[in-house]
């Protein structure tokens, strides 16, 4: 039925341009989105040291191990005044030198393409797509659709095709069309966690003025589960707007309801709403927040339902010409609901922290510097755990 393959197949068959940024979680507000400036083309090469408390995040024995760890990273720009192109590609390699529990190998692999991209077909009409496909270990906490800690390799997909029409001075929407999916490894988590998301929409735009613009929005959503029993068609109905507080500062809300039918657990009414606010001055500064409140795939096969908050906070400063810092904060509150084996509801919070710094050594070579550190709370003792990892490396671009 579905497979690897059919993910690769199905997210690539619309690709027509995206950004790395505009997917699961992280596509709250992206499709107005500035296209980057820069460079037609660079690489990044990079290599570093480092430590992990706790590699397998298991709540029983932590498995800590020293790793190393070495990438690439490719990124072009290219277009004109009415089409913008962004594509980009990585890959990187980890191994660990203590080995880990229960893992077949001591390398693990991480890969990641997207493409981005914008067309102005005349000036009422715009048209873009945002392609993205990962393989990677790590849950990425930011997207939202993985299992919350580190289980086995899995491919992450998304693709999201729009159409954007003004009728009026006032007056304009927007359709979309986006698919994603999420396909495991053989692990613990096995096929209960495979899927592919459907979504269309359509959004009502009206320009209050020259800052704000009030939203209305219809999304159609069914997810397709590999497993028995756990499919669902959700209907959003959202109201919101897009207000300008200046020229850097922009914020992005919507909130309604979704009526969604499952065949879990049959027919319900549950809040949605979901928040982006982006903050950037050239390459000195760049914040962005994002939060989605709302029913989220249960990741745990035996509940039926999750209604999540989902919260991720980005901060990069450039504090010399020499040195930038990064920061990142990511908070999750799940509410795990109708349990198949019995023993209740569950709730579980999750923190995953990140720092970094960054300093020219020379006009293309940066020492780089981070600590992450992730720790799960729940009302499970099994799905408690810390983890803290360092590192210290090189990168160059060019």
């Amino acid at each position: 039925m579905k497979n690897k393959f059919a993910l690769l197949a199905i997210v690539g068959s619309t690709a027509f341009a995206t950004t790395s940024q505009a997917q699961g979680l992280m596509g709250i507000g992206a499709v107005d989105e500035d296209f980057e400036s820069g460079l037609p083309f660079t690489t990044t090469v990079s290599a570093d040291f480092g430590w992990d408390s706790n590699a397998t995040s298991s709540s029983t024995e932590e498995d800590e191990s020293a790793y190393t760890r070495a990438g690439i990273d490719a990124r072009w720009i290219g277009g004109n005044r009415r089409t913008n192109l962004t594509l980009g590609a990585s890959f990187s390699t980890i191994y660990y030198f203590d080995g880990l529990e229960g893992a077949e190998d001591d390398v693990f692999y991480n890969a990641r393409v997207s493409l981005d991209g914008r067309h102005t077909v005349n000036r009422r009409l715009t048209v873009g797509d945002n392609f993205y496909l990962s393989y990677e270990i790590e849950p990425d906490h930011a997207i939202g659709e993985s299992a919350s800690r580190r289980t086995d390799n899995y491919f992450y997909g998304y693709n999201s095709a729009w159409l954007s029409y003004t009728w009026n001075r006032r007056f304009s929407t927007i359709a979309r069309y986006t698919v994603n999916g999420v396909m495991y490894d053989e692990s613990e988590v096995g096929n209960t966690e495979d899927r592919f998301t459907h979504t269309g929409s359509l959004e009502g735009r009206y320009l209050l003025n020259r800052l704000t613009t009030l939203v209305g929005e219809y999304r159609l959503s069914y997810t397709d589960f590999d497993s028995n029993n756990r499919d669902s068609l959700s209907h959003y109905a959202l109201l919101g707007f897009d207000h300008a507080f200046s020229r850097d500062l922009r914020a992005t809300v919507r909130a309604g309801a979704e009526f969604r039918d499952s065949d879990a657990y049959g027919t319900e009414t549950s809040p949605y709403a979901e928040l982006a606010l982006r903050y950037a001055t050239g390459k000195h500064s760049n914040l962005h927040w994002i939060t989605r409140i709302g029913n989220e795939n249960s990741e745990l096969s035996s509940y039926q339902k999750r209604f999540s908050y989902r919260s991720s906070l980005n901060y990069s400063q450039e504090l010399s010409q020499r040195l930038r810092a990064n920061a990142g904060v990511t908070y999750v509150h799940n509410d795990f609901e109708l349990s198949e084996i019995g023993g209740g509801d569950s709730a579980e919070d999750l923190i995953a922290l990140n720092l970094g710094l960054t300093y020219r050594v020379i006009s293309n070579v940066d020492l780089n510097a981070g600590y992450y550190f992730t720790t799960v709370s729940s009302d499970d003792a099994f799905r408690e755990y810390d983890r803290h990892r360092i590192s210290l490396g090189l990168s160059t671009t060019f």
